[in-house]
């Protein structure tokens, strides 16, 4: 149960940077905001995940995915939200590490290193997630609570 958990955890925290992506129209049309919007796709496949937490494969594609998306947007994060872009990123890669150091085995995962995949419970991380949200909400069309 904990491991469906956590990893509900990391879609309700990661999916809305996939949901940010809107059209035009947002507050912030910066070309940073529009990087952030643009290549985050791949977070959208950790929605449902947590059904799949005994699938190796399919955690490996959704959690590299979602990590090489995080790291492309972390180079030039939108400037109100770049210290909790940088926390989310830094929490989610170790989680990340901690699951290809198990070939994405959760449980595995979980035995080993706990502290890496727990984190995704802490709130810092939970706040950093929390103002990444308000941020898309308020800058992004397209994008609801």
């Amino acid at each position: 149960m904990r491991i469906r958990a956590t990893l509900a955890l990391a879609v309700l925290v990661l999916v809305p940077f996939a949901a940010a992506c809107g059209g035009g129209g947002g507050k912030d049309t910066s070309i940073a905001a529009q990087n952030f919007c643009g290549v985050v796709t791949p977070v959208q496949a950790l929605a449902g995940i947590s059904d799949r937490a005994d699938d190796p494969a399919a955690l490996k594609v959704a959690f590299t995915g979602a990590e090489s998306a995080l790291a492309a947007v972390g180079g030039t994060p939108p400037t109100d939200i770049a210290t909790a872009l940088t926390t989310v990123t830094t929490t989610f890669s170790a989680a990340n590490t901690a699951l290809k150091a198990n070939a994405y085995s959760y449980k595995a995962a979980a035995a080993k290193d706990a502290k890496a995949l727990e984190a995704l419970d802490d709130p810092t991380f939970t706040k950093a997630t929390d103002n990444i949200q308000a941020w898309a909400v308020k800058n992004c069309d397209g994008f609801a609570k």
